[in-house]
């Protein structure tokens, strides 16, 4: 995203453990309200008012469905920021919410509001996928 301030950057340009905090909290509300943001029009496209002709149909209700599936994606990613931001707040970023082990700092600098090592989201994740495979698209 153009203009954020990566927190790989951050990471890097603060060794200290506090300044580190304060640079990653400030990347986190950064990021927060880059998607407090974005969202307000992404969700235009459901205000498409009077009749539709059938050839039409199709491509406004594919629309309308990515702009539905975009809307939980970004208020899913918020409440993982602020979740990461109340885990800084307790002294607990960078600590696995499953298996309590540090999580790399490699993952952090790509995901910052990351409750997971890589083995736990992994996990996490086949789970998921296993209990919702209506979600999966397939050819």
């Amino acid at each position: 995203m153009a203009g954020h301030l990566h927190i790989s950057e951050v990471m890097q340009k603060h060794t200290n453990p506090k300044s580190q905090s304060t640079a990653v909290r400030s990347a986190l509300l950064t990021e927060r309200t880059a998607l407090l943001m974005g969202g307000r029009s992404e969700l235009d496209v459901l205000n498409s008012t009077g009749i539709v002709a059938l050839e039409d149909q199709a491509p406004v209700l594919h629309d309308q469905f990515v702009a539905l599936r975009r809307h939980h994606l970004g208020h899913r990613k918020f409440k993982l920021i602020d979740a990461a931001l109340a885990r800084l707040d307790r002294g607990e970023f960078g600590i696995c919410d499953e298996c309590g082990r540090t999580i790399s700092p490699k993952r952090l600098q790509v995901i910052p509001w990351a409750a997971y090592c890589i083995a736990c989201q992994d996990q996490f994740d086949a789970e998921e996928t296993q209990m919702e495979p209506e979600l999966q698209l397939t050819a």
